[in-house]
Parts: structure tokens; sequence; C-alpha cells
């Protein structure tokens, strides 16, 4: 379903009415850019750290454009209910409105897969953050000021302006006594006449309302009404639902994300830190300055986060035998890979399926497929999550999805980071694990970029095949143990996997029992080719990025190295 202005009430009240009877939601977004410059570039050698403050400035800078949610319901019978909400997004006007910047490349990009600018700009519904709601609550319903009576009576000093309020009030005074119409409109004239008048109306005519109308820019009529109590009590209903309706438009997005704080579901993304980022930074507040203070934040909001990306990523579910038999994703980990792979699996009785109801199944068909299309993108995420999730948490074969305990689930709060060693840990109190927890890392820093991955393997060729002439030499010695039966352990070659961070570095990965002998091997390697350290030696060298303007005068990035 998509929502505009036009339908944003009525979706808000579907969606809210849905929220507390679902299992999980399903978010993903599509942004006006996600690259701000060379330096904001992941890089492999990034800690997490300095990669939140390079995603830190893209989020802050950037806009959404359209946020999808998706809510999965349990149907009762094994599978799920979709409801999927294909939400514009567009800032409000006014003085405190927001600049919206976008990236060339990330229109193009929006607009290939048919993105609809006009209604993004002509019917997006408007957002503001939590200080945006302070502040627009505070214009709509200020505190009460101080008493002007309490400043004293003002005193007028010119007698032009003595003449004209005495003018007004005679004229006023006659409205009052030779007509029964309801109100009465005084003369134009300056807020400072328009107060004296209403120091003399209130004084002689407690009865009367008083109030002030826009009449142009920066200019208000000042306005008598004659009512009834009954009338007065109706006045003040009118104003303030106008002013609570006004609220609500102001609002506009952010009272769905409230629903969605306040309701503490599992929300479920693919590769969607930024998606998380995003949602924070224009939702809820700037985004804190470390990552560690983002981390404690978002929790308080969203207790219990997964990507599907890193769950199909991890030693959790690449270690489980009923995963590797129920799906197929040998293409990838994108999120049409994922679904592709979920697809094949229908026939089998793992599968988890999930229907639209009327009114939410504009993706229903083969035809309707709209990936990058946030609605679509948060419905397929919704999807691999309930499938790859059900029936592989050490627990029952094929339970219902609502059954599962998520905040005990491995991967719980967990999200991976494009060309990253590590994984997001969203939990505070939580360590940002790597990638592969079973791999040792060494960082080369090159000190020639005349070398490249053929001589790097070659070094360890040749200790395997060293390895391999001793081995020879010592069956033909004819080894005693071996002759007895004896089992020989055998020594397993250093086979590693190279992972360039630009020309100046690169980082070898092995398994962490062959951390000694390559760290050992590297050092006695032809001199003045690179410097050798470990992975905590580089962690502690390695510098953060200041995230300031002035980050964009740096040094620009090195080129990525690919071979």
């Amino acid at each position: 379903m998509d929502v505009v202005q036009s339908n944003f009430e009525e979706a808000l009240a579907k969606f809210e009415s849905l929220l507390p009877s679902c299992s999980f939601v399903a978010l993903d977004e599509e942004m006006s850019g996600i690259r701000w410059s060379k330096e904001s570039d992941p890089s492999i050698g990034d800690t997490v750290s300095q990669r939140y403050t390079k995603m830190r400035r893209v989020a802050s800078n950037f806009r959404i454009i359209q946020l999808g949610l998706a809510l999965f319901t349990d149907n009762g019978a094994g599978g799920l209910t979709s409801h999927a909400f294909n939400f514009f997004l567009f800032p409000g006007e006014g003085n405190n409105a927001p600049h919206v910047v976008m990236e060339a490349d990330a229109i193009h990009f929006n607009r290939k897969h048919n993105l609809d600018f006009n209604k993004w700009i002509y019917q997006g519904i408007t957002y503001v953050d939590e200080e945006g709601e302070k502040r627009i609550t505070s214009e709509l319903f200020p505190e009460p000021k101080p008493d002007e009576k309490a400043k004293g009576p003002l005193v007028l000093t010119k007698e032009a302006d003595k003449d004209f309020v005495q003018k007004a009030i005679k004229e006023f005074n006659d409205w009052l006594s030779g007509t029964e119409e309801k109100e009465y409109t005084f003369p134009d004239c300056n807020s400072f006449l328009q107060r004296a008048i209403i120091q003399h109306i209130e004084k002689a005519q407690p009865s009367l309302i008083l109030e002030k109308r826009p009449k142009g820019p920066w200019k208000f009529a000042l306005v008598a009404l004659r009512l009834s109590d009954e009338e007065k009590r109706a006045r003040e209903k009118r104003i303030e639902d106008e002013k609570q309706a006004k609220l609500r438009e102001r609002l506009g997005f952010r009272r769905a994300f409230k629903s969605l704080v306040a309701a503490k579901k599992p929300l479920v993304v693919h590769n969607g830190l930024y998606d998380l980022m995003f949602m924070y930074s224009h939702l809820q507040g700037p985004l804190p300055e470390s990552e560690r203070q983002f981390r404690e934040s978002f929790g308080k909001l969203f207790p219990v986060v997964f990507d599907t990306k890193g769950l199909v990523q991890s030693a959790w579910f690449v270690a489980g035998d009923k995963a590797r038999a129920r799906f197929d994703f040998a293409k990838g980990t994108a999120l049409s890979d994922c679904v592709d792979g979920i697809k094949g699996s229908s026939e089998s009785k793992w599968h988890v399926g999930v229907k639209s109801p009327e009114g939410f199944d504009r993706y229903e068909t083969a035809e309707a497929k709209a990936f990058h299309e946030a609605g679509f993108d948060a419905l397929s995420t919704g999807i691999v999550f309930a499938n790859v999730i059900n029936g592989n948490d050490n627990s029952k074969e094929n339970q219902p999805v609502a059954s599962i305990d998520f905040t005990k689930h491995h991967c719980v709060n967990q999200l991976p980071m494009n060309r990253s060693l590590f994984w997001f840990a969203l939990s505070a109190s939580a360590e940002h694990a790597l990638l592969e927890p079973d791999a040792a890392m060494i960082h080369l820093g090159l000190l020639t970029k005349d070398i490249n991955n053929a001589d790097l393997y070659a070094l360890f060729a040749d200790k395997k095949k060293e390895g391999k002439e001793k081995d020879a030499d010592k069956e033909n010695r004819g080894d005693k143990q071996a002759e007895n039966g004896a089992k020989v352990e055998e020594k397993q070659a250093i086979q590693p996997v190279l992972r360039w961070i630009d020309d100046t570095g690169l980082f070898v990965v092995v398994k962490p029992h062959q951390l000694d002998e390559a760290m050992t091997l590297l050092k006695n390697a032809p001199q003045g080719v690179f410097t050798v350290s470990s992975f905590d030696e580089y962690l502690a060298k390695r510098a953060p990025v200041v995230d300031k303007a002035a980050a964009a005068d740096q040094a620009p990035a090195k080129r990525s190295r690919t071979d």
C-alpha cells in the first residue's frame, strides 16, 4: 500500500491497529544519497568506531525518500499474514525546514527502479524528530505568558494615538448597543494600539472574547466576539480540535514512528545499519557522536533487531544442517538472491507461507517484483526472516514464528557492515565481534606498490612445498610410529585469504592455530617489502576519523584494490 498525505490518516489507523498482534516488523528505506565524500567511503580497514563516524555524516545529511514497514502476523495455520506499507516522506516547510540534499548516483538509481519523484515531492508525508515535535507543540500550545496587567496600565502619550483609541472604542460601543451581531472588527492599527484597546475592553466588558486573526504577512485584525456560555464552550472546543489537527499534520510520520517505538516489536532489516541510522537521525534526533552512545540510545527504542543478510552470513546459519538442506543461497546474500533461495524451497515442509490480504496484495503477483521500492523490500525482508529463523534455532522444527523467543537468538542485535571485518553490535553491552570468528588476521603495511597477490601467495606456497618435502623425507626414513600403526598428526598447510584495504596495506586471514607460524613466515620475508603487525597492534595504531566539516579537506582516499 502506497501511503501519501491524502491517505496517511487512514493508513496510520490501520498500522496502529495491527501493531499489537504482529510477531515482527520488517523495515526498509530508500534514501536521497548514501555517499557523502571519498572520505566517507567504507574501507575494510575501518574500526567500528571509524565506520560509524563515516556513516553518521551520510545519515545526517541525506534524506529518507521512502520508508517501508511490513507487519507479519501469525495466521494460525503455520503461515503468516503480511501488511506492507510504502510511506513517501518529505520534510515540512517553514523557518525550521531542513535542507533536502540529493546525490546524483542515488537519484539515478531510484529513477532506474521507477521511484515516483512527483509523488515524493508533492504528496510526501511530513516528518520531524523529537525536538521538532517539542517546538511545534510549544508553538500551538504555548505556556501562559506573564499577565499583561502585572506590567501596569498602558499609557498613551501621543495625541494621535489617544484620538485613535478613543474613536475606536466609541465605534465599538455604538456596535455593542446598537446591534445583536456576534462579531466586531476594530479598525486596522499596530500591535501597540491594539494592546491599548484590549486593555480598555477587558476592563469595561470582561464577558466579551477578544482574539487576533491573521490578515496578511505580519498583520492581525483585532476582533471582539459576543458569545453565550454555550457558544464560548463550543469555540474553545473548536480551537482545541483545530490545534490538535494541526499538530497531527505537522508531526506527520513522527506519529507512526512513536507507535512503532512504543510497540517494542522485533525489527528486521536486510543489510540495514544505514536504514536504522537514517530513521534515528530524521525521526528521533541527531545521531550521537560515538557509536556506543548510539547503541545505548537506539537499544532503548528498539531492543530486538535482526538483519537477514547477517543471519544468512552467520556461522549459526551456515553450520545448521537443516539450513543447508532447506535453502539455496549460492547466488549471494543480496535481498533478491535470498528471496530466490527461499522461493526455491516453496514445496518443502520447512517453507513458511506468507499471504497479503486485499488492499495490501499489490506485490503478490510475479510481475509485481519491485525490488528497491521500500514497501516491497520490507515485505521481502520479512519473508526471508520468517523462513530462515524458523526451525533452525536449536528448538522445535517448523515451530510458529510467533512462539520463537527472539531475545535469546544467537544473531539478535548483530548487523553486518559492507566491506568490513566486524559485526556491528547494537547492544551497548556487547563487543563488536569479527565477521569470521574462526579466523586470525595479520596486517601488512606495504612499503612498495609492486607487490601483488601472486607474490604473497608464493611465500606460503614455498612453505607448503617445504613441508611436503619434509614429509616425504620422513616417510622414506620410515617412521617407527607409522610402522606400529600409531596415528600421525598431519600439519595442515597455511592457505591464507588476502583482503586488501588499499594500495598501502591488506589483511592476511589464516586459521587461529596458524597465526604464529604465519607471523614468523611474513616477518622472515625479504626486508623493505612490508611491515607486519598483529590485528590488535593494527587496531591500537588506527587513528579515529574526525567527524567535522574539516574532514572533507583531508587527503583523498587511496584507490581500492580488487586483485
